[in-house]
């Protein structure tokens, strides 16, 4: 009879077990509740429980949790549990070995032999951060999860420094040169996304006395508006600024906030039609001391080109093609000025021009023109001109500005009637700077509304045949400005960027001119649409105003609309006073202003432009200059224009 109940007993205890792990299910099979099996052959048992621990449960298979039995009947319970999740061990791969090579970060399971890959990362994009990497260096700030070398100052009182991002995870910090490599733990550490510095630290730190001293012999100063009053301050070339910076390499989960960097690739089409044939091309910058090089470590660890040259040498990677560098008066390489060609492969050659001047507004580049470019473009062409003035501009208005451009663009369009054209809004000078005494060089002024009233320009030119679009390194520089320090990317504290700002820089013109996305495998033409909507385009009939004045081909000034989708097409309307007004035709093809929509407008992709059977097809030109919010418009002369700066149209000029 004992045998018996040792047989029940052992029986009980198993057909729990049994029905456990008779699993087929994948990982997310679970038991919902526990079950208990009881058992008693003697009803007057009073049980004499004793606890019995059972196996640990994997994660393969269900597992059974601790159970008692009476030692004196066959009474058990046994309490079946849910499926185990993998108990994850992270680990961190090492470098990779060629460049071939990923690295990977995985997971293990300390129960199973479950391992998986997190990600792989090629060496370019992350691992090379000792030296300077094109692949590395042109990864978009906008995009991906790890930022490679940002730099950062550290300045006497700093407990912790703000990133572009916040950091999850900190691979890499070095000195500006790349040459020294700080420990965490005891240099740095990472707390709440930032970086921190440890007493003792070998990482440079400098004094407030240095960054703001008392008196300075140099015939140039600059004030910083601190603490409620202008603070002298330090202000040079060379290493003046990055002697204090560091090179932050990290990981992290947080997205571009700014605005997006849009490409216009589209626009481009033909030059870029030229690449994927195999042709040669020339392209030429003309512009102040920051597209002259002004201050990219170039010549010195950790040999980061300057912009333009970093923007063509990617380009000739992607397309396997070799740099030619064109010696000119202000190109700075060796002491002659000349360099070896940057060979990517042997597809064709893109010969690199730039007689860029330190210190030049547009006028001086409309002024010098016959000598620093007209040579130029008569002995190799211009396939790409890179027109980037706009720093040495603080007082001037967006109007004044734009007019000499204006005039400087004329010379290119007539001396490369061919060429594309691409210009580069000027990043934000030190926006704590203010002039105190006359002379005092100050540098932060009108330059950051340039852009928009740039964007116009382009906009109508690429309308005329001219293909041009906006570098917009003032949108990109006024977000990165916004998250970090000034000078934690600027090279002399006042109008010249740093490494980290120069890779912006060249980012931000290849996706202008490119667009990453061109980069991938496969890529999906963007259709042929119509306008969208909510958004305000400047527009004009003809040579005609949209309020009916005529005598004008400048869409800058003409006045812009907003659109209204309704049935068959839109309705157009400006905004006056937070009230719509709607844009309509007349029998006799005239427009007419009425607080009721009319006319009905159609997109018409042939001709590129809205049109309306009110008038016989009359034809609409419009042109997207950026988003607005229009309030009024403004009576100017014989016109109607809306008071609006992102459009190109304002009311204080």
């Amino acid at each position: 009879m004992k045998k018996v109940l040792v047989l029940l007993l052992i029986l009980c205890m198993c057909l729990p077990c049994l029905a456990a792990c008779d699993t087929t299910g994948g990982e997310d099979d679970t038991v919902s509740s526990t079950e208990t099996s009881t058992e008693e052959t003697d009803t007057s048992c009073n049980h004499e429980l004793v606890s019995h621990e059972a196996q640990e449960p994997t994660c393969t298979v269900d597992g059974w949790d601790a159970y008692e039995a009476c030692k004196n009947c066959s009474y058990t319970t046994i309490e079946i549990k849910p499926k185990l999740g993998h108990d994850e061990i992270a680990h961190e791969a090492k470098n990779p070995t060629s460049e071939e090579a990923g690295w990977y970060d995985y997971v293990t399971c300390s129960r199973c032999d479950y391992s998986t890959y997190l990600e792989i990362v090629k060496p370019s994009a992350a691992a090379l951060y000792d030296r300077c990497d094109i692949d590395a260096y042109m990864q978009p700030l906008w995009s991906g999860n790890i930022v490679n070398n940002e730099t950062v100052m550290i300045m006497e009182g700093d407990t912790s420094v703000p990133l572009l991002y916040s950091a999850e995870k900190i691979i890499s910090v070095r000195s500006y040169d790349l040459t020294i490599e700080y420990v965490e733990g005891v240099d740095y550490k990472l707390e709440d996304g930032q970086l921190v510095i440890l007493p003792g630290t070998r990482i440079p730190v400098c004094p407030l006395s240095t960054y703001y001293p008392e008196s300075t012999s140099s015939s140039t100063k600059i004030y910083l508006y601190v603490d409620g009053k202008p603070t002298l301050s330090v202000y040079g070339e060379g290493t003046t600024m990055t002697r204090w910076q560091v090179a932050v390499t990290y990981k992290h989960s947080d997205v571009w906030e700014g605005d997006e960097v849009k490409s216009y690739a589209k626009r481009y089409q033909d030059f870029i039609k030229k690449l994927e044939n195999g042709e040669d091309v020339t392209v030429l910058f003309y512009g102040d001391s920051i597209t002259n090089g002004a201050v990219a470590s170039d010549n010195t660890s950790p040999y980061t080109p300057k912009w333009p040259m970093m923007f063509c040498q990617y380009v000739a990677k992607q397309y396997g093609y070799t740099v030619r560098y064109i010696d000119t008066p202000e190109l700075s390489g060796t002491a002659t000025g000349e360099r070896e060609d940057t060979v990517y492969g042997t597809n064709g050659t893109i010969t690199y021009i730039n007689p860029s001047v330190g210190g030049w507004t547009s006028v001086h580049g409309e002024n010098n023109f016959a000598t620093y470019v007209t040579p130029y473009i008569e002995k190799y062409g211009c396939d790409l001109a890179v027109i980037a003035f706009g720093m040495n501009h603080p007082t001037q208005t967006s109007s004044e500005f734009c007019t000499a451009l204006n005039r400087l663009i004329k010379k290119f369009t007539e001396a490369a009637p061919d060429s594309s054209l691409a210009l580069i809004s000027t990043m934000e000078p030190n926006p704590q700077a203010v002039p105190l005494n006359t002379g005092d060089w100050c540098g932060n002024g009108t330059q950051r509304t340039f852009e928009a009233r740039m964007i116009a320009i382009a906009s109508q030119l690429n309308y005329k045949g001219t293909p041009c679009a906006v570098v917009p390194m003032t949108s990109v520089s006024l977000y990165i400005n916004r998250q970090k320090r000034f000078r934690d990317s600027s090279a002399n504290n006042i109008n010249h960027p740093n490494d980290f700002l120069v890779r912006a820089y060249a980012q931000t013109m290849f996706q202008t001119i490119f667009g990453y996305e061109s980069l991938a495998e496969e890529e999906t033409a963007a259709p042929e649409r119509a306008p969208e909507l909510d958004v305000n385009y400047a527009a004009m009939i003809g040579s005609t105003y949209l309020d009916g004045a005529e005598g004008t081909e400048n869409l800058i000034d003409a006045v812009c609309v907003r659109f209204e989708e309704t049935d068959g097409g839109y309705y157009l309307y400006h905004v006056v006073n937070y009230a719509k007004v709607y844009v309509n035709v007349t029998s006799d093809g005239k427009i007419s202003y009425s607080d009721t929509a009319q006319t009905v407008w159609t997109y018409d992709t042939t001709v590129n432009a809205m049109v309306t059977s009110d008038a016989e097809g009359l034809e609409l030109v419009t042109v997207p200059p950026e988003i607005c919010l229009h309030t009024s418009i403004i009576i100017d002369g014989s016109h109607h224009k809306l008071a609006c700066d992102r459009c190109g149209v304002e009311t204080d000029e």
